[in-house]
């Protein structure tokens, strides 16, 4: 285990066809300075010359073997939480994807920062977005996003979005819910959440200042995103693989409907 202070991160490197290597080659050492320790969980389907780069800023990585898809997203961000506890002895961790730190830590460092000082006061903590950020999402991901939100407010009672999958954890509230959450689908955006209410974790909520959609650098305009944005409102394909996301977040929910909190 390496000795390291503040908060480690945890990620999932999923880049089939290497598009995220320069973007891992340029930014990622100056994000990893936020941090004390890198885990990276890569997929079997990740590019090698991603996964070189990722050992080459010196981040600790394993691969992974589970079958690719939505059913077992959770299960890789499970594993490469436990990566970060085993690896690192830093007191909190912070789960997100890769490239929402890349672009987060190069965009809105302060953002950033801001966000892990409230993970480290927290044994679990969900990051969501500023309303306007979501008021700016396309169609396809506001509106089924927001019915995800909606049941998770009717079940705990708090109004987060926990569609991010950003998440902070204390070292105990790690080993909780990588020791206790079976979720293994994308459904861990929900039911991570709600594991760690029902386990009597401190749970908390913070807005990330510059945490925003990700497809929005491709574009050279606004005019190019505005019809970037109605085609892909007009694809019933793309609303339907979002809802195909919706579902499996509903199904992750029904284990916590009558779940009693237990303190700890």
């Amino acid at each position: 285990m390496t000795v390291e202070p503040g908060v480690a991160f945890a990620t999932v490197l999923h880049d089939p066809g290497g598009r995220l290597a320069g973007r891992i080659e340029e930014l990622l050492p100056a994000a990893m300075r936020l941090f004390g320790g890198t885990a990276v969980t890569a997929s079997s389907a990740a590019a090698e010359g991603s996964i070189r780069l990722v050992a080459d800023a010196g981040a600790t990585f394993e691969r992974d073997t589970s079958p690719l898809g939505l059913e077992w997203i959770g299960e890789r961000r499970r594993k490469s939480v436990a990566l970060a506890l085993e690896s690192f002895s830093s007191p909190h961790v912070l789960y997100a994807d890769l490239d929402h730190v890349l672009r987060w830590a190069h965009r809105r460092r302060v953002g950033l920062e801001q966000a892990l000082d409230e993970v480290r006061r927290h044994d679990f903590t969900v990051v969501g977005r500023r309303p306007e950020t979501f008021a700016a999402l396309p169609g396809t991901l506001r509106e089924t996003e927001s019915l995800v939100n909606r049941v998770f407010a009717t079940m705990s009672g708090r109004e987060w979005d926990v569609m991010t999958g950003v998440r902070g954890f204390s070292r105990r509230g790690a080993q909780v819910i990588t020791s206790e959450c079976e979720e293994r689908s994308i459904g861990n955006d929900v039911a991570w959440p709600l594991h760690a209410i029902a386990a009597g974790l401190d749970a908390s909520y913070v807005e990330g200042d510059g945490l925003d959609y990700e497809d929005k650098d491709q574009f050279t305009s606004p005019i190019e995103r505005d019809e970037w944005v109605r085609r892909l409102e007009a694809s019933p394909r793309a609303w339907a693989a979002r809802m195909e996301i919706n579902i499996l977040q509903f199904r992750a929910m029904l284990p916590y409907l009558d779940a009693p909190s237990r303190p700890r």
